[in-house]
C-alpha cells in the first residue's frame, strides 16, 4: 500500500510569504503555483498526495502526481478529518497542517503529522531553482494555449 498525503492548502499557503501576499490579490493564480510546486515535490515519490482547499473549482488546475480536491460548502478541515476517520490504515497517512484540531485527531488516530511550516521548509529546499522554471513553463502553457486557439480558429476559416 502506498502512503497517503493530506495537505490542507490554505495552511500551507499562509506559510509562504510570497503566496500569502499574492494570495489577497489572486486567489486562483496562488493555488496554482502551490499545487505546481507540490505536484513537483511528489513528482518521483511513490506516495498518493490530494491538496485540499476551501472553497468551489474556478479553473480545474491540472497535476501530474497530486489529485486536487475542494470542499465546497464545508471546509478544507472537514475534508480532511473525513479522510482521516475513513482511513482503513491510518498509520499510512501522513497530515500536512498547522490545523490543531487535525493535527489532534491525527495524532489519535497514529497519522504522521508535517506542521505546515515544516513543510515550506522542504518545499523551498527542493524547489527553489526550479520557480522560475515553474512561472516559464506556465507563460509557455498559456502560449501554447493561444496559439493552438489561433491554429483553430484560422483552420475553421478555411472551412
Amino acid at each position: 500500500m502506498k502512503n497517503n498525503y493530506l495537505l490542507d492548502g490554505n495552511n500551507i499557503i499562509h506559510k509562504m510569504p510570497k503566496l500569502s501576499k499574492l494570495a489577497k490579490k489572486q486567489d486562483q493564480h496562488t493555488r496554482e503555483k502551490l499545487a505546481f510546486l507540490v505536484d513537483r515535490y511528489f513528482a518521483n515519490k511513490n506516495i498518493k498526495c490530494t491538496l485540499f482547499f476551501d472553497g468551489f473549482v474556478k479553473d480545474a488546475i491540472k497535476t501530474n502526481k497530486i489529485k486536487i480536491q475542494y470542499s465546497n460548502n464545508k471546509t478544507a478541515d472537514e475534508l480532511i478529518r473525513l479522510e482521516i476517520e475513513r482511513a482503513a490504515n491510518p498509520k499510512l497517512y501522513t497530515i500536512i497542517s498547522s490545523d490543531n484540531d487535525i493535527t489532534e485527531l491525527a495524532k489519535v488516530c497514529s497519522c504522521k503529522i508535517v506542521k505546515s511550516d515544516e513543510f515550506v521548509k522542504l518545499l523551498d529546499n527542493s524547489n527553489e531553482p526550479k520557480a522560475a522554471e515553474i512561472e516559464e513553463k506556465e507563460i509557455i502553457t498559456k502560449l501554447n494555449n493561444e496559439d493552438w486557439i489561433k491554429c483553430f480558429n484560422e483552420g475553421s476559416k478555411l472551412l
